[in-house]
């Protein structure tokens, strides 16, 4: 992941308590970056075991390739770990071998099928440990064309059955200026129709995440609403944070949260009519702009919304595109 400022533990404890003081509508932290969270992982555990001390309310995730995921699972499970995301770009290794041109495995480097292998192993027992251990397991997958776009179904039907929960497929990056494997070579990216039905495809098998928006690892805030501008290093140095307060706050602001979200679910299922036996006619989808400020209401005006979300109606139901 791409970052802003490189922090160390005592830093990242800081900012996330100045972050959970000053919106205490969050509910998760991250760690996503920059490399790998599992790279380093005595300070990604040592940032885990502050949180728990210092912010015992906030939930926390770890992203990772998974290829020292194994290793890590006992110790990641000591901590309020809520769910666990895990990159996993095949489940073949000749189509790996295409991917990753080596790993870093027992301090060699390891290149072709042969790392590819090892990889995808060490992604799928990490898996299972996670799953048996009943953490919340997200996969997510990066559509490469003509390397894995014909390949993330098997992926999708596969880690469907090993029990992750949700798979997030998501279009290859590959600007020339970020340097990496498939910048320089040249590949291109997937078009939004490919990409939206390779996500059609996946969602037979698996319960498919459309709303991502690719984004900083130290992003801070809702989707479309990054705020890690407030939260520097020089700023946070600043702020006097009594985040034992902060939490009665936070515990206040989530109770009325709650309530309004089963609110809305009860008044939902008051209104709502059963169209069986309703003969159906076949039309055409029809494509919806959508503009809110979150929590689930359309209330931004369109001259004001900086995004647009977009739904298809059609005779067979709704869905996000």
């Amino acid at each position: 992941g791409v970052v802003s400022e490189v922090l160390n533990p005592v830093q990242a404890v800081k900012k996330v308590m100045a972050v959970a003081a000053t919106i205490p509508q969050m509910t998760v932290l991250g760690i996503a970056g920059p490399g790998d969270a599992l790279a380093n992982p005595q300070r990604t555990f040592d940032t885990f075991r502050m949180l728990n001390e210092q912010a015992p309310d906030i939930k926390l995730c770890v992203s990772t390739n998974g290829l020292a995921l194994p290793e890590n699972v006992e110790e990641m499970c000591q901590y309020n770990i809520d769910h666990v995301t895990i990159t996993i770009n095949c489940v073949d290794p000749d189509v790996g071998a295409k991917i990753y041109p080596w790993i870093f495995w027992n301090n060699k480097r390891i290149k072709g099928r042969e790392g590819a292998a090892i990889l995808i192993e060490q992604q799928q027992k990490g898996l299972e440990m996670l799953v048996a251990k009943g953490v919340l397991v997200k996969v997510n997958s990066v559509m490469i064309p003509g390397v894995n776009d014909k390949h993330l179904e098997e992926v999708s039907r596969i880690v469907k059955a090993k029990g992750a929960f949700l798979h997030n497929v998501m279009p290859l990056i590959s600007e020339e200026e970020h340097g990496t494997f498939y910048g320089l070579t040249g590949q291109r990216g997937p078009t939004n129709e490919e990409l939206q039905e390779l996500q059609d495809a996946c969602a037979g098998d698996m319960n498919m995440m459309r709303h991502c928006r690719q984004c900083r690892a130290d992003a801070v805030g809702l989707l479309g609403e990054d705020r890690g501008a407030e939260f520097t290093l020089d700023k946070i140095e600043e702020m006097d944070i009594d985040y034992a307060a902060a939490m009665k706050m936070r515990a206040e602001v989530h109770a009325a949260i709650n309530e309004e979200l089963e609110s809305k679910h009860a008044a939902k299922e008051h209104k709502l009519v059963s169209i069986e036996g309703l003969k159906k006619e076949v039309t055409r989808p029809v494509l919806m702009a959508v503009a809110t400020k979150g929590g689930g209401v359309i209330n931004e005006h369109f001259g004001h919304a900086s995004e647009f979300l977009i739904y298809e109606a059609s005779s067979s139901g709704m869905r996000f595109i």
